[in-house]
């Protein structure tokens, strides 16, 4: 299964894949958090070939969102928007990737 690896941060968004495939995009999520999935959009293009993705993010934190939890919650809709049909898992501070709604009900441990 061919895994694409997104770190949605609050200054970038990086993908990688496991043939060591990567870039980087900037986006200000703070300034314009609306943008992501007009960010997102053109990485899932070019990475078409991805099965499934694994979530790591830090843009949560932004001070856009009115908490923690609605900045996952934001990520996560825009991140199930572009995916389509693919599985996400999303990493937590537990050491494990889970899916998104785990990941919203155990905002405290989403990374």
């Amino acid at each position: 299964m061919q895994v694409l690896g997104l770190d949605i941060g609050g200054a970038n968004i990086k993908a990688a894949t496991e043939t060591a495939e990567a870039l980087s995009v900037p986006l200000e999520i703070w300034r314009s958090p609306d943008r992501l999935v007009d960010t997102l959009v053109p990485i899932m293009n070019r990475f078409s070939a991805a099965e499934m993705l694994a979530v790591t993010m830090t843009a949560e934190l932004a001070d856009c969102f009115a908490t923690k939890a609605d900045g996952i919650d934001r990520v996560l809709r825009t991140v199930e928007v572009v995916a389509g049909k693919r599985p996400i898992r999303v990493w937590q501070t537990s050491g494990e990737f889970v899916s998104t709604q785990e990941a919203r009900d155990e905002s405290t441990l989403t990374a």
